[in-house]
């Protein structure tokens, strides 16, 4: 017989005090432990575990000092860390990162991964700059190898009106990090781009996102340098020269593209929303973690309000992978949503939803 046991306790603190005008500290306090025991097998985890963070937030004179600081029990060398310490200042329209931080660039680029390194960001008005740069995965004997990238992104425009950006992407692993024939070194390069508008008084808006990248599974793999100048138009020979300088071709190299495509349209009588994004089957980026590939998403909503007491939703989500028919089965999700809303009273409030889903393999 298995048995799992697992206690879970909580302690959350926070406090806020300001001492002056010019002197302010906000922040949170938290721990968290686990008492783990497993009957009938191996345990898989240690029998207790514990976890403190600190995310104090100091204002000098208008500047912001954002820390964080996590201690636990589970770091050790043999997997990734989860100590962490760093500092965020910001100050009106700049913001520098040092030590452990987050990004939060392009959905292409660099966002949602954990970087041990350094940052920089401007947003003087309309102008947008941002460069990151560190470890995003240190060196695990049999498991991973170290893994430097750095990202940079300019833009124009304000989010949320008209506004258009670029980046770029660089990850490579470390190969003299770790001695694992187990695991292959990864390099990827990452080129991405967003447009979007507001129209006709901010009723319509439309937006493309758009990202190209080059990822090698195997940097142990044949250089494929040569085999690349022979086929490439000449009138992009300078090109390649550029790119070839931060990432080297071989031969388990593969290009591929995502992009989505984005309708909104405002109404006096309610909202319309579609969206359509494809993300190819041999598209990577080291620097969005969990980001799935192979699979197109179309996803469609209606609001509409014909009545000040009356509100009806609609919604439409479809979803499929194997873009290339590259996998022995192919998933397919659909979805339809519907919700009605009726307020005859500021008392009483009455609702009515609706829902399907159907997958297919």
């Amino acid at each position: 017989m298995k048995k799992a046991f697992v206690m879970v306790l909580v302690l959350w603190f926070g406090r806020a005090t300001a001492a002056s005008n010019w002197f302010g500290i906000t922040g949170s306090l938290g721990t968290y432990g686990e008492v783990y025991n497993m009957a009938g097998r191996e345990a898989r985890r240690d029998p207790a575990t514990g976890r403190i963070y600190f995310r104090p937030v100091v204002t000098v004179l208008g500047m912001s000092f954002p820390f964080e600081v996590l201690v636990s029990t589970e770091e050790t060398r043999f997997r990734q860390p989860f100590n962490r310490f760093g500092i965020s200042p910001r100050w009106k329209w700049a913001t520098v990162h040092a030590g452990d931080f987050t990004p939060n660039l392009s959905p292409y680029t660099a966002r949602g991964i954990r970087l041990r390194g350094g940052g920089i960001e401007l947003k003087p008005g309309t102008f947008q700059f941002s460069f990151v740069g560190g470890r995003s995965q240190r060196a695990v004997p049999g498991r991973a190898y170290e893994r430097n990238l750095w990202a940079i992104q300019f833009g124009v425009g304000r989010r949320g009106r008209t506004f258009w950006d670029v980046g770029l992407l660089w990850a490579s692993d470390d190969t003299s990090s770790v001695d694992s024939a187990a695991v292959p070194p990864q390099q990827n390069l990452v080129v991405a781009s967003r447009l979007y508008f507001r129209l006709l008084r901010g009723k319509l808006s439309l937006g493309v996102e758009g990202a190209g990248s080059l990822h090698t599974r195997d940097m142990r793999s044949s250089s494929a340098d040569s085999l690349v100048r022979e086929n490439i138009p000449e009138r992009y020979l300078g090109l390649y020269e550029r790119v070839s300088k931060l990432f080297v071709p071989r031969l388990s190299t593969r290009a591929d593209y995502a992009y989505k495509l984005k309708l909104g349209l405002r109404l006096r009588l309610g909202e319309f929303r579609a969206e359509y994004l494809r993300v190819g089957p041999g598209f990577v980026s080291l620097g969005v973690p969990y980001m799935g590939n192979d699979r197109k998403q179309v996803n469609l909503g209606l609001s509409l309000r014909p009545m000040r007491k009356l509100s009806l939703r609609l919604g439409y989500f479809g979803y499929r992978d194997n873009l290339k028919g590259e996998k022995t089965r192919t998933t397919s999700r659909r979805s339809l949503s519907s919700s009605l809303r009726i307020r005859p009273s500021s008392k009483l409030g009455l609702g009515l939803s609706l829902g399907w889903s159907g997958l297919v393999r």
